[in-house]
């Protein structure tokens, strides 16, 4: 585990070891590694797209569960912070 200075977005998913999140371009990014406080650490995150182990279904479900993630802390009044 390592440490990191990037703040941590308003919404990211976790599924299995992976975090996944947006970044201010849109882009979905992936970590596999954490902070010693148990935090995704995004300082490697890599790009998620459709040639992943889901393909192009996996990928579009990606898209819409952060849409929809990212809408509802909206509307719960959370400011949406992405990773830079």
């Amino acid at each position: 585990m390592t440490s990191t200075a990037i703040a941590q977005p308003t919404v990211y998913l976790v599924i299995g070891s992976s975090a996944i999140a947006r970044d201010e371009k849109g882009e979905i990014l992936e970590t596999v590694d954490w902070t010693d406080d148990n935090q995704p650490d995004w300082t490697d995150a890599c790009i998620c797209d459709f040639r992943g182990a889901g393909g192009e279904e996996g990928f579009k479900m990606l898209h819409d569960a952060l849409e929809a993630a990212e809408a509802n802390a909206k509307l719960i009044g959370d400011d949406i912070v992405r990773l830079p």
